[in-house]
């Protein structure tokens, strides 16, 4: 098939298959999607990606044997303006996308923002798909700064445009998103497609088995009170007064002057290891020194960090009532569910991932879940089917 794939893609994911140098490292967290094109490639499929970049450039393009990669930059001199790019990124990114759509047979943009409104305005043209990646209204509802608060309301109005009427198809990327989608939209047809693991990740054995009172918790910011990290931070106090030789390491943006960071130094300095924003090889070779994830996010569309540490082997703890954790959990099967809100739960959860034949117990059921459901060639494969079905109807 060809496909158009619509959103936040990292070249440097396929830097292999491109031709040409300087290829830019962007979009660094779009993992789902990077792994579905890739996957797309393998399977030889012809792929063009739609992307953007923060950076001030031309139009790029970046072509392969199968795959076209045009890059359009978000990039404005005022900051002030930077905060409506969902707004005038809609007009770039239509821009981009014509005159080389003509040729393929579905478009698939990724988030229900300036991509997948772009991607809209070429409906009775294509078959347009989108896979809903996070959930606006929510993340609108747990804003605090003024900022923040401004930049997602422009994104809610944007998310609004493009859920209204029939000119798209959705896909939910898992049964909590499934389930948000009918509760605004009950007369959407939704289908769920999760998100990919890559193959090549999904190790026979752990790569460091010995490794014990390792733990790691993974995310965009440490100070996004969402990810709720000071709770961990208590439970992991709890934890160092029965196992002093434990250790904590947090990956994720932080703010040196912040609250946060200075309670750490003050508290956790020998213990607690503070990692920042890292690529996501050096993430995996982390979760490979780790004897646990512990992720207490307190909502989650998907997790594609605990896709990533069931395919290392390594168990995850998540939130019972995190959206879609337990889903990806398996329901407690793959992973180990508690009350993140409560320190001494996860306390608990963190001293149970320690007991070697739940330990064990876990990791098989993940290791097959995951190869089972969301490998990415299986993953690329039901995209397809669904593209297929998508081109039959009227």
């Amino acid at each position: 098939m060809r496909i158009a794939v619509v959103g936040y893609f990292n070249p440097q994911c396929i830097s292999n298959v491109l031709n040409g140098e300087d290829i830019p490292a962007i979009n660094k967290a779009a993992t789902a999607v990077n792994t579905l094109v890739a996957a797309f490639l393998k399977a030889g499929h012809y792929v063009k990606v739609f992307t953007s970049s923060p950076e001030k450039c031309d139009n790029m393009i970046f072509k392969g044997e199968n795959v076209e990669v045009h890059i359009v930059s978000s990039y404005s001199k005022a900051k002030l303006i930077s905060l409506f790019s969902q707004v005038y990124m809609v007009k770039r990114l239509i821009n981009l996308m014509e005159g080389h759509i003509d040729d393929v047979d579905v478009i698939h943009a990724h988030w229900t923002y300036a991509f997948a409104l772009a991607a809209k305005y070429f409906d009775g043209k294509k078959k347009i798909v989108c896979t809903v990646r996070d959930w606006c209204p929510y993340i609108l509802g747990i804003q605090t700064s003024l900022k923040n608060k401004i930049s997602w309301i422009i994104r809610y109005i944007i998310f609004r445009k493009v859920m209204k009427g029939d000119g798209i198809r959705f896909i939910a990327n898992s049964q909590y998103t499934y389930d948000r989608i009918l509760s605004e939209y009950p007369q959407k047809n939704i289908f769920i497609i999760p998100n990919p693991i890559e193959q090549s990740l999904i190790v026979p054995q752990k790569i460091n088995p010995n490794v014990v009172h390792s733990f790691i918790s993974i995310s965009q910011s440490i100070e996004d009170k969402h990810k709720n990290i000071p709770v961990l931070l208590k439970a992991f106090e709890l934890y160092k007064k029965e196992y002093p030789n434990a250790v904590l390491t947090l990956v994720g943006q932080y703010n040196t002057k912040g609250e946060l960071y200075k309670y750490i130094m003050n508290s956790f300095s020998d213990s607690v290891i503070l990692k920042g924003v890292l690529p996501r090889i050096e993430i995996i070779n982390l979760l490979d020194e780790s004897s646990c994830l512990v992720h207490t996010s307190l909502e989650e569309t998907f997790g594609n960090v605990l896709l990533e540490a069931m395919a290392r082997k390594v168990p995850c703890i998540g939130g019972e009532k995190s959206g879609a954790v337990p889903y990806v959990l398996g329901n407690g099967k793959c992973g180990i569910l508690c009350d993140v809100t409560d320190y001494k739960a996860i306390f608990e959860a963190m001293k149970n991932a320690n007991d070697s034949n739940y330990r064990n117990s876990i990791i098989d059921n993940a290791t097959k879940m995951i190869k089972e459901l969301y490998s990415s060639d299986i993953i690329a494969n039901k995209h397809i089917s669904f593209y297929k079905k998508l081109l039959l109807e009227s």
